[in-house]
């Protein structure tokens, strides 16, 4: 499913902006106005799950699934390590993850309500 959602989007454009946060599929990278983010691939996991449900809240489990996929069996809490040092790495860029207990997690511009 990530695999066919990622063609469909690269066949729309190769990048997805949200604020001064520039995700490039072809690259594997995110990006903060021009300067490249440094992420570690599950934190960059967390990410694109976010800018792909831009607008819509992001479950827990959802992104649990998203970052699962490597060897290790991993809980709930650590998708709140992982939204935490995405949150503290992307601060400068216009967006903000926001909390929403019980529901999950969106990513938002900063300033939208």
């Amino acid at each position: 499913i990530r695999a066919v959602t990622r063609r469909a989007i690269a066949r729309r454009g190769d990048d997805i902006t949200i604020g001064d946060l520039r995700l490039s599929l072809s690259e594997r990278q995110v990006f903060i106005g021009q300067k490249p983010a440094d992420l570690l691939p599950r934190e960059f996991a967390v990410l694109e799950c976010l800018l792909l449900r831009h607008g819509r809240v992001v479950s827990k489990r959802q992104l649990l699934e998203q970052i699962s996929g490597w060897d290790a069996e991993l809980s709930e809490n650590a998708v709140e390590l992982y939204v935490h040092r995405v949150r503290r790495k992307i601060e400068h860029s216009g967006c903000t993850i926001r909390t929403l207990r019980g529901f999950g997690y969106l990513l938002q511009v900063d300033g939208a309500g």
